[in-house]
């Protein structure tokens, strides 16, 4: 995998520059300006879709992301967890 670099759109959002995804900052449940308010959710795959296909949010729509652009958010170089850019 490559180096990924983010955007905080200042929304609750963030965009992955080279793809151009949108992703909502937080997980489900978490809020805050670092995301500590609150509980994670946690959901089946059938809630999870119908969580993202309803959430209106930063005056976007929103849908489940496909396991290849969940792969994207993987950073390989790191060897612990999380796995994944603990910045954004």
């Amino acid at each position: 995998g490559r180096a990924r670099t983010y955007s905080d759109n200042s929304n609750g959002t963030i965009t992955e520059v080279s793809t151009g995804l949108v992703w909502q900052k937080c997980s489900a449940g978490l809020s805050g300006t670092t995301c500590a308010t609150g509980s994670a959710s946690t959901f089946t795959w059938a809630n999870a879709l119908s969580y993202c296909n309803s959430l209106s949010f930063a005056g976007r729509t929103w849908r489940l992301p496909t396991v290849n652009e969940l792969a994207n958010l993987v950073d390989y170089s790191r060897a612990a967890s999380p796995v994944v850019n603990t910045t954004f």
